[in-house]
């Protein structure tokens, strides 16, 4: 396996269990007494999370749709509801010689039964898969992955409290600085977004490290950056030295 995609994949993995933690931690960490210095984090979060709600949301109404739509009762209801068909079947005439090949044995009435409820069970994986395609086209439509991919990459540079920073850029910074130097120099959109995180999460770690010792804040208490945002500040910092 090439370094390239070991880094991937490290990066995939930690992003993964960065998210999960960060949801795990969020809405306890939203509702709380500093929960406004997580407000442009939580609105970057919510337009990331927005495609895929509108992709799950289109794959259940679309599956739901297809089940009762092709459902035996609803094709009966809407058999009922036509205007101006009988709904009996009329007798044929007792004189004729062939009446018995109007009306079906009850043999053939229990196959046709039997047969339509293979029908329908058949159909479920169809409905499902139609669905779920649906339901990714729909997230693809709407993800835009490179809006996605530049956001990613500045969230550690939004003024006040970052959750994204908390969970991802300790093991992202490390990934970043033990991964061989040489890969950053192949364009590959996924390095280049571990690469631009990994460098503005330094860049966040310096500003908030310069106010905690102006403000006497211990290590262990998150750091709420002020306007206008982290690239400012780490500038001003920068040419002061």
């Amino acid at each position: 396996m090439s370094e390239q995609v070991k880094v991937k994949s490290k990066f995939w993995s930690i992003l993964q269990n960065g998210l999960t933690n960060l949801m795990s931690d969020a809405q306890e960490t939203w509702d709380g007494p500093d929960g406004e210095d997580y407000a442009l984090e939580k609105a970057l979060l919510a337009r990331s999370y927005r495609p895929f709600m509108w992709g799950m949301g289109s794959t259940c109404l679309c599956f739901v749709t297809f089940r009762v739509t092709g459902s035996a009762w609803f094709r009966q209801i809407r058999q009922s509801l036509r205007p101006n068909q009988s709904r009996t079947i009329p007798r044929p005439p007792p004189e004729a010689k062939e009446a018995k090949k109007h009306w079906k044995s009850y043999s053939e009435k229990m196959m046709d039964k039997r047969t339509a409820a293979m029908t329908d069970v058949m159909s479920l994986p169809t409905d499902a898969l139609l669905s779920i395609l649906l339901g990714i086209s729909i997230t693809g439509i709407t993800l835009s992955p490179s809006v996605r991919k530049q956001e990613f990459q500045v969230a550690p540079l939004l003024r006040g409290k970052s959750l994204l920073s908390k969970h991802l850029c300790k093991d992202m910074t490390h990934l970043y600085h033990e991964a061989d130097p040489t890969i950053w120099e192949k364009p590959d959109d996924t390095l280049e977004a571990l690469r631009n995180f990994a460098i503005n999460c330094q860049k966040r770690d310096q500003v908030e490290q310069t106010i905690r010792l102006e403000q006497n804040i211990v290590d262990t208490q998150s750091v709420a950056i002020p306007p206008p945002h982290v690239e400012y500040w780490y500038s001003k910092q920068n040419s002061v030295k």
